[in-house]
């Protein structure tokens, strides 16, 4: 029979729980014999005691998960600090520091911005802008470039700064200069005709025109001193066949061009020379492209799509097909894997450098932005961001910016820990999202000052160039 609303259930008894007033005075265990309220508020404390028992748990594991979490991301980041390429770290939205007129020759280190100004060249700080140190630039300064280091800011290498003229007839007066202090080493051997240069471990890796001959040299940083000196030979630059590059890693050194020259890193001995492919009469000769990782050894593509690996001797090793995947930020994790391009320009693959296997191939991506953590990240066609394992070609995770703006194809921006992404919003401005490269979790989406239309790396900060105070003169904005 279906109750009535409003009236008592008869199988079951109501309990009132009904105190009895104690009379003023009486003891406290009569108070308690009485079952008066004294009961009831000690049952409360111990209830209320043990919530927050419970409470302080539930905050000390979380504060411990804290901790954990920031260990993991302090030893995450000193892992990878030595990885060209990253930036301070991303933990909170970017807002900018300050910013100077956009100029040439602004370059940086970390911690310091590089700059002429008013006949000098000065040293500012990162974080504040302030001045640290100047030094004259004489008629005979032509600009400086950044040698990174692992272990600090780095050094400065610089054209025509310092006493005294030119080392012979027309020789550059080439110094290292201290990023920190602005202190000036010794002279080093200048070329006539500097050509490239770059970076290879704590050194610095000079290709240019010495005593009459190309030759690639090696100098120890700060102090300069030459390590090697190879010679190079013509290299097709005289028929005027492109360009040189240089890169190397801790085995080798590449001078790379329409001849491709590979030299062992120690001591600078020719491991191999490879010329560019012509695909017809009169056609252009093709840039020999070489591919090295720390380890393994370097693979050398003298036509776009079919190259070989080497191992670090220059002993050859599987024939590879595809067009290599080259990208600026890498950990070099995976070093048995090189990507390469189909031929048809459609797939993406991972292919193992030791037997020339493919073990795995996915669509092509957008864009390919770095190799960190045993992981490709790419940009898909849908504007996600995505990671993918470089062993196995297997997605970690895959994160939508839609909501955020279109990503810019630029280069890629990461501390180690986090990618951060210049996207394109719906009304024009850019913003910066970031990313967590664990999981692809979104972390932080802010926007960058208006007017700002490039998102650049300037030593180990983020940057951005737009219009100066709303003049039509173009500034550099810091970040942090």
């Amino acid at each position: 029979m279906a109750r009535q609303p409003g009236r008592p259930r008869p199988d079951l008894v109501e309990v009132v729980l009904a105190e009895e007033p104690v009379a003023a005075g009486a003891p406290v265990a009569d108070q308690a014999a009485a079952g008066t309220v004294a009961p009831t508020r000690t049952r409360s404390r111990r209830r209320l005691a043990g919530l927050a028992a419970v409470l302080a748990v539930v905050v000390a594991v979380l504060g411990f998960a804290d901790v954990v979490a920031e260990r993991r991301e302090r030893a995450a980041l000193a892992a990878v600090a030595d990885v060209p390429g990253l930036v301070r770290p991303l933990p909170e939205p970017l807002a900018e520091l300050w910013r100077l007129p956009r100029r040439s020759g602004i370059t940086g280190v970390p911690g310091r911005v590089v700059t002429v100004r008013d006949d000098a060249l000065v040293g500012l700080d990162a974080s504040t802008g302030e001045q640290r140190w100047s030094l004259p630039t004489p008629d005979g300064y032509a600009g400086c470039d950044t040698v990174p280091a692992a272990d600090g800011p780095g050094t400065l290498l610089c054209v025509g700064v310092g006493d005294g003229g030119p080392p012979g007839a027309g020789g550059l007066v080439l110094r290292p200069v201290d990023a920190t202090d602005g202190a000036v080493g010794d002279r080093m051997p200048g070329p006539t005709n500097l050509v490239a240069g770059a970076a290879v471990e704590q050194d610095v890796v000079l290709v240019g025109v010495l005593d009459g001959r190309l030759t690639v040299a090696r100098h120890a940083l700060p102090d300069g001193t030459e390590r090697w000196r190879a010679p190079m030979g013509d290299l097709g630059l005289s028929r005027g066949l492109g360009l040189l590059d240089v890169h190397g890693d801790s085995a080798v050194v590449a001078v790379e061009g329409a001849t491709s020259v590979v030299l062992d890193a120690r001591d600078g001995r020719e491991v191999g020379r490879w010329v560019g492919d012509t695909t017809g009469a009169g056609a252009a000769v093709t840039r020999v492209r070489v591919v090295s990782h720390p380890g393994t050894g370097f693979g050398v593509w003298p036509s776009p799509a079919s190259g070989r690996w080497y191992r670090p001797d220059g002993t050859p090793g599987a024939a590879l097909d595809g067009e290599p995947v080259d990208v600026d930020v890498d950990d070099g994790s995976a070093p048995g894997v090189v990507l390469l391009r189909s031929s048809d320009g459609d797939r993406l693959r991972g292919v193992d450098v030791a037997t020339g296997r493919v073990r795995w191939e996915r669509a092509e991506p957008s864009q390919v932005l770095m190799r960190m953590g045993g992981r490709v990240v790419v940009v898909g066609d849908d504007g996600a961001i995505a990671a993918w394992d470089l062993q196995t070609g297997e997605p970690h995770w895959s994160t939508p910016l839609g909501d955020a703006g279109e990503p810019l194809l630029t280069d890629p921006f990461t501390d180690g820990v986090r990618i951060a992404v210049p996207v394109r919003s719906g009304d024009d401005a850019l913003q910066l999202a970031t990313i967590r490269l664990a999981d692809g979790r979104r972390l932080w989406t802010s926007p960058l000052p208006p007017g700002s239309h490039t998102v650049a790396v300037l030593g180990d900060r983020i940057v951005v160039v737009g219009p100066l105070d709303g003049d039509r003169i173009e500034s550099v904005a810091v970040l942090g």
